[in-house]
């Protein structure tokens, strides 16, 4: 178990390192990716809430049979 938590921990730690390296070494690429990102997401909560609206509406137009 503490084999798997240090490869853990390594894997973190060299993800890390290597992404301030790509931010240091090319800051409009990894701005470019955050703002894609950050619609990416905001247009998923968006799609998420209007289908869960519409789920909520649904539901209470349909009567239960039987």
């Amino acid at each position: 178990m503490f084999k798997e938590l240090g490869i853990l921990f390594a894997g973190v730690f060299v993800g890390a390192v290597g992404a301030e390296l790509i931010r240091k070494s090319s800051p409009e690429l990894v701005n470019k990716l955050g703002r894609k990102t950050q619609q990416t997401i905001s247009n998923l909560k968006k799609a998420f809430m209007a289908g869960y609206q519409d789920a909520i509406h649904r539901q209470g137009t349909v009567k239960p049979s039987a």
